[in-house]
């Protein structure tokens, strides 16, 4: 919600300098944020991690494989390898209880490098350009580094879908009451939104929690802080299928 002359208002664009202005460009020491949107423009220059939608992706390349599912071009193949790697990624994807320790990262790496090879096989930078995926397949390849950073980051998920679904209360209230009248109270009801949505995502009453945070003295951590977590490594191999592969020429 962004503030007008005449009061709080929503922003008419999703703009570069809307985002910046709610996130900022840089990391900060206890926060290093990670943008989980859509392909679109407006996150292109920010400097943090970024996750692009797998939920709008894949939707695109199921519409494709349907869409040439009875031609004689590889088209539907091609959609159908994407989304196989797709699927083995996230089954490969580490738990979240696996932590920091330089193993857990190095293992995480070596599996979303997996991923970037495997895409990189079925959308090569010189391709032709009528072929019905080749839109597609150059937006995989520019994006390429932001596909998997849910495989590197085990926090992150790979859609957008649960930030989507837990901004949909306060569209719908928005829509009803027309939003608060003051700067003031459009920053109060956030934090406390906020505070609530994270107690019952922790499966922790948002009352107490409430309660907690009002009576406890200056300097005590909050009772919905998580701790760092600690994890254990494993190694897993990411293969395409044969009979998907033998459809393209390297």
């Amino acid at each position: 919600m962004i503030r007008k002359s005449d009061g709080p208002a929503v922003s008419e664009s999703k703009t570069a300098s809307l985002r910046s202005r709610m996130m900022g460009n840089r990391h900060v020491r206890f926060w290093r944020p990670v943008a989980s949107a859509r392909t679109v423009a407006e996150f292109n220059h920010f400097l943090g991690a970024k996750q692009r939608c797998w939920a709008h992706l894949v939707r695109e390349l199921k519409a494709l494989r349907d869409e040439h599912v009875a031609d004689t071009t590889e088209t539907g193949a091609w959609a159908e390898g994407i989304l196989s790697i797709y699927a083995q990624a996230s089954r490969a994807r580490p738990p979240p209880e696996e932590g920091c320790t330089p193993q857990a990262i190095r293992a995480r790496e070596e599996r979303a490098r997996q991923c970037e090879a495997l895409i990189l096989l079925l959308c090569p930078s010189v391709l032709d350009p009528r072929l019905p995926y080749a839109t597609l397949a150059k937006r995989l390849r520019t994006h390429l580094p932001e596909l998997f950073t849910f495989v590197r980051e085990p926090l992150v998920d790979a859609t957008n879908n649960a930030a989507e679904r837990s901004l949909r209360p306060l569209v719908i209230a928005r829509k009803v009451s027309g939003g608060t009248r003051s700067a003031t109270g459009s920053t109060t009801r956030m934090i406390l939104y906020s505070i609530c949505a994270t107690a019952r995502i922790q499966g922790t009453d948002p009352t107490a929690i409430c309660q907690q945070l009002l009576l406890a003295p200056p300097g005590v951590p909050s009772p919905l802080a998580v701790p760092m977590p600690t994890m254990s490594t494993s190694r897993v191999t990411l293969t395409l299928p044969e009979h998907l592969l033998s459809s393209f020429d390297p």
